[in-house]
C-alpha cells in the first residue's frame, strides 16, 4: 500500500528530471524511490507499471518497480514515442488508465499544448484523439480537458477540475461531461482511485466533515482525503 508522487527538485525548469517517492500507507514513511529519466508531466498505473509522459512531448515512458518499491534496475523505458508523429507537444491535466490497459488523457491548452481528450492502447500504443475544442462536438456541463482523471474498476472515467473541486463522469463513447458533484468547493491538486474509494491530495489542508473523509497522508502542507460519499447529485 504506497502512494507515489513525484518531486521536481527544481521547479519552473523546463524539462528537469523529477524524483519519483512513495508514501507507505502501513509505516507513515516517505522513501525516494528513483529519479526519473525526464520530467514527469502526466501520470497513471497499469499492469503494475508507472507511465508517464516527458513534460512538454508526445513521449510516453513506463517504469517499473523491484519489490521493495524503489524503481527497479533498468525498469525505466521509453514504450511509445514520438506517439502523435510529433503534432502534440502535452502539457496536464492528468492520465488514468482502465484495468484492461486503455490509458486516457486530459490535457491543458496552453502553449505549446493542445487542449485535449485522448486515448492510448498500452498494449500496442495506438494513439487515438477522442476530443480537441470544437462548438458542439461533445455535449454536458463542460469540455473534458485539463481535468484530473480516475477510472473505476468498471472502466468508468471521472474527470475533476483543480479551480473549484467539481467531479464529472466522462463518457468518450457518447460524448457526454455529466456532473457528478463537488465537496465544499475544495481546491483538488490530483485524484487517483483505489476499489470503491476516490483519493484526492489538497493544498492547502481541506476542512471536511469527519464522516466525509479518512485522512491518511500529511506531510508538510498535503493531505490525502478518502472520498467514498461521491455519487451523482452529492455535493459537500
Amino acid at each position: 500500500r504506497r502512494l507515489y508522487y513525484a518531486v521536481d527538485p527544481d521547479v519552473g525548469t523546463t524539462g528537469n528530471p523529477v524524483e519519483l517517492w512513495f508514501y507507505d500507507l502501513a509505516d507513515g514513511q516517505q522513501v525516494l524511490a528513483g529519479q526519473l529519466q525526464q520530467q514527469a508531466a502526466g501520470a497513471g498505473w497499469y499492469d503494475g507499471r508507472y507511465w508517464y509522459f516527458h513534460n512538454e512531448t508526445d513521449d510516453l515512458y513506463a517504469v517499473s518497480f523491484a519489490p521493495d518499491g524503489t524503481v527497479a534496475a533498468g525498469g525505466e523505458t521509453l514504450a511509445y514515442g514520438d506517439l502523435t508523429g510529433g503534432t502534440r507537444q502535452y502539457r496536464f491535466g492528468d492520465l488514468a488508465a482502465t484495468p484492461g490497459g486503455l490509458l486516457y488523457g486530459s490535457s491543458l491548452g496552453s502553449s505549446p499544448s493542445t487542449a485535449e481528450l485522448f486515448s492510448v492502447d498500452l498494449t500496442d500504443g495506438t494513439y487515438t484523439e477522442l476530443y480537441t475544442p470544437a462548438p458542439g462536438a461533445w455535449s454536458g456541463v463542460r469540455d473534458p480537458t485539463g481535468l484530473q482523471l480516475a477510472v473505476d474498476d468498471a472502466g468508468t472515467l471521472y474527470g475533476q477540475a483543480a479551480a473549484d473541486g467539481s467531479f464529472f463522469e466522462i463518457d468518450p463513447a457518447a460524448q457526454t461531461v455529466t456532473a457528478v458533484g463537488s465537496v465544499d468547493d475544495l481546491r483538488f491538486t490530483d485524484i487517483t482511485e483505489r476499489r470503491d474509494l476516490l483519493l484526492v491530495c489538497t493544498r492547502p489542508e481541506p476542512v471536511l466533515p469527519d464522516a466525509f473523509r479518512t485522512e491518511g497522508f500529511n506531510p508538510d502542507q498535503e493531505r490525502l482525503v478518502e472520498l467514498s460519499d461521491v455519487k451523482p447529485g452529492d455535493s459537500g
